[in-house]
């Protein structure tokens, strides 16, 4: 029987590209055209829920406001999801919103004083008119720009209603 051959020179990075092209997809993370359903979202109410900090709320929405134009996508993302935890604490959860999420601003309810929620109104305009977010649906079609839009719409109108 003959000794393996050894795989050298230029085969050697075509067998790897090889590999990692038929090994299946790498996981995308999750996305869709909601206020809730990204990554960085979820991220910052992992955050939030666990450590009951408001000040992580106020961050994301100052984050959006102060950032440079066009708020990149993980701020605006955050800002959105900032926001939607204002206006549960208000009352006005969304539906995506998940159960400990609902509970623990039911708990801090509070806290969703005047200037709160005028930050995550601010915000909230900001990421709609002027953020890689806006312009990532744009790219993805006009159908997931105007499910975002309607969700962004929603969530304003949530936190105006008080």
């Amino acid at each position: 029987m003959a000794p393996p051959k050894r795989i050298s020179g230029v085969a050697l990075p075509i067998a790897f590209c090889a590999v990692l092209l038929c090994s299946g997809p790498a996981s995308a993370g999750v996305w869709a055209a909601d206020t809730l359903s990204n990554d960085a979202a979820l991220d910052l109410l992992d955050q939030i829920v666990p450590n009951g900090s408001v000040e992580l709320i106020r961050s994301a929405l100052d984050a959006a406001l102060t950032s440079g134009s066009p708020v990149n996508d993980e701020q605006a993302t955050r800002a959105l999801a900032a926001a939607e935890i204002v206006a549960a604490m208000m009352g006005s959860p969304s539906r995506h919103l998940s159960a400990p999420c609902k509970e623990w601003a039911a708990l801090h309810s509070k806290d969703a004083n005047r200037d709160l929620i005028e930050l995550a109104v601010k915000a909230v305009d900001r990421v709609g008119k002027d953020s890689e977010t806006q312009e990532l649906m744009q790219e993805d079609g006009a159908k997931n720009l105007q499910e975002w839009q309607v969700s962004v719409t929603d969530l304003k109108s949530r936190l105006i209603s008080r």
